[in-house]
């Protein structure tokens, strides 16, 4: 049986390839003589730069960044060569996870990084940029990318604005006329499935900022803030910016460089599928098996393991679903083009012990659904 096993990241546990490889783990303890890929993929968010350079010809590279907490770090980027095409991951540069979950304030953090990321792309021979949206600790509404970027935000006394969010209640101005003129030569993609706007109650400060350290008084105060910075958006670019569906993307990077640099949405699933050219390597597939950390009504709703079983069934494969945990009717699962989905977890107990035991489950899973497939 020619087996394609096509995972996303198991968040906080396993990386895409580390979840992939613990399945073919398992599944060669009982079908040796299966014939393996892997294709581990991502929706642009945590581990995009790692699937690519799996999948196609990404030559990676690095440089010096603000990390969020203002901390300078290594982080990577990479080059598709022949498109000219830079592909950035933001949560290289700003990730949730650089900031333990006690120590997390969204208010102070800043995306200056992923600016300087950007400039960085800028000194190799591209037309166009990437930026993969997804895992950030910030809500600044990008306004940190933007000044790595050369935009002045200033207050009414033309002071520059502080890094994070809570400043931007500050915001008197939008200045770009130290913008980098390079930038006038790239088109910008943002790779995202998220469909939230900037403000409101499904906004990127209501929605996200809670998962990100933000306590309800928090929340208040920096909605407060985006409010003003959205509103100086809109009249900067004369069009409503924060309305836009899914510019509340990573803390609302996508609204600033929606605003600024002309920059266009795309779902990071649909890019993720074309750049890697999964299509081609579902040819001839008898069976998919694609995963995430969990499996629920979500990402029945365009995630990327949803985007791979719905190719798969264009190309007659079977497509089993394992995962860290399930909370899903059988029902909506057939309905997406999944075929039997198991979870992982064999007990309850906390979840440190259970994120540490990810690849041993994977494993575990992975050989009892190869074993029942003998029986038949």
């Amino acid at each position: 049986m020619k087996v394609l096993i096509a995972p996303d990241a198991f968040k906080e546990s396993a990386s895409a390839m580390q979840v992939a490889e613990a399945i073919k783990t398992g599944w060669q303890k009982a079908r040796p003589n299966d014939t393996i890929q892997l294709f581990p993929v991502s929706d642009g968010g945590e581990g995009l730069l790692e699937v690519l350079k799996e999948t196609c010809k990404l030559k990676m590279y690095q440089a010096e960044v603000t990390r969020l907490d203002g901390k300078k770090i290594l982080a990577s980027y990479g080059i598709l060569t022949e498109q000219k095409t830079a592909i950035i991951e933001s949560a290289s540069a700003i990730g949730l996870d650089f900031i333990p979950a006690d120590k997390r304030n969204p208010a102070l953090m800043t995306s200056f990084g992923v600016g300087e990321l950007i400039l960085a792309t800028l000194d190799q021979d591209i037309e166009k940029i990437i930026i993969g949206l997804g895992g950030s600790g910030t809500n600044d509404g990008g306004a940190g990318l933007l000044q790595a970027l050369g935009v002045k935000l200033l207050d009414k006394n033309k002071n520059h604005i502080q890094p994070g969010g809570i400043h931007l209640k500050k915001l008197d101005q939008i200045d770009i006329t130290q913008l980098d003129p390079r930038l006038k030569e790239i088109s910008i993609q943002i790779a995202s499935d998220v469909t939230n706007p900037l403000l409101g109650e499904n906004g990127a400060t209501r929605v996200f900022g809670p998962q990100k350290g933000a306590t309800q008084e928090m929340l208040v105060e920096l909605e407060k803030s985006m409010t003003i910075y959205g509103e100086k958006l809109d009249i900067f670019a004369a069009r409503k910016i924060s309305l836009i569906e899914g510019s509340g993307a990573a803390g609302g990077i996508a609204a600033g460089l929606i605003a600024i640099q002309n920059a266009e949405i795309v779902s990071g699933a649909d890019l993720v599928i074309e750049l890697s050219g999964l299509k081609k390597q579902l040819a001839n597939t008898d069976l998919v098996i694609i995963g995430e950390g969990r499996i629920d009504a979500q990402s029945m709703m365009g995630k990327i393991p949803v985007r791979v079983a719905a190719e798969a069934k264009k190309a007659g494969a079977s497509v089993l679903a394992i995962a860290g945990s399930t909370r899903i009717e059988n029902k909506l699962a057939y309905q997406n083009g999944i075929d039997a989905v198991f979870p992982i977890i064999p007990e309850l107990t906390d979840s440190a012990t259970i994120f540490s035991q990810t690849n041993y489950n994977l494993m575990r899973t992975a050989e009892n659904i190869a074993k029942l497939t003998l029986l038949f």
